[in-house]
């Protein structure tokens, strides 16, 4: 299975989050979306037959825990593991920067609906997506401004004491007496 087999049919080339770098050149925070016939998740094949007890497992495990360099590397890796000619064991990672658990359940039903196609001999044919995660950041910014906005509303800059929150006093009247417990 060829990694240009796999970014034909793979189901993540559509959302750009997870095709993203996120760099930094003089210290500001910029989105750099790859190419798609550019992007390398790190796809390996391994021949896990005959492993003994255990050490599949430990794989899935490094491949799990293994630390993205969201400078150089997009936020998404695959592993297949092929334990027999008919037991494949497919690893997927993603960053929490790019999805998060609403979006584990729509990539998965993309990803078998592209493996169902592959298995057809067709292209799983999805639409273009209405919206990608990047439209919500900006509708998001746009709601509460940025640290640096006079009028912001970012819990961040709230938490900081930098802006207080709605209807909140600025401080606790009630006596300092320990923990509750």
């Amino acid at each position: 299975m060829p990694t240009r087999w796999v970014r034909r049919w793979a189901t993540w080339w559509h959302a750009t989050s997870l095709r993203t770098l996120f760099v930094a050149p003089e210290g500001l925070p910029q989105q750099l979306v790859v190419d798609p016939e550019r992007a390398d998740f790190g796809w390996q094949i391994v021949d896990a037959a005959g492993w003994p007890a255990g050490r599949l497992e430990e794989a899935i495990g490094a491949t799990a825990c293994h630390p993205f360099d969201l400078t150089t590397e997009i936020p998404l890796r695959a592993r297949l593991f092929r334990v027999t000619d008919d037991v494949h064991v497919l690893v997927v990672v993603m960053h929490h920067i790019a999805a998060d658990g609403w979006s584990v359940t729509p990539l998965a039903r993309d990803l078998g609906l592209a493996y169902a196609g592959r298995c057809a001999g067709r292209a799983p044919g999805w639409a273009e997506l209405p919206l990608q995660y990047v439209d919500y950041t900006l509708w998001q910014r746009e709601q509460l401004g940025t640290l640096t906005t006079a009028t912001a509303r970012s819990p961040r800059s709230c938490a900081s004491g930098r802006i207080p929150w709605p209807g909140c006093p600025s401080a606790c009247s009630c006596p300092p007496t320990g923990p509750i417990r």
